[in-house]
């Protein structure tokens, strides 16, 4: 996890502030579909669908 130099510590609370890093991957997708967040995510797009092709490009 990791926090923004600007933001303020809340211990034992993560907020927006807060991410999540893993190693990174680079992966083709596509949006299939996705929904207006609810509650706290209000605003936002939330429960993407999506999906990788299975197909090559030519190259």
């Amino acid at each position: 996890m990791a926090k923004g130099l600007d933001s303020a510590y809340a211990a034992g609370q993560r907020g927006f502030y807060w991410l999540k890093v893993k190693r990174a991957r680079a992966l083709d997708l596509v949006i299939l579909a996705a929904e207006w967040g609810h509650g706290r995510r209000r605003g936002w797009l939330s429960n993407i669908l999506l999906t990788h092709s299975f197909f090559q490009q030519a190259k």
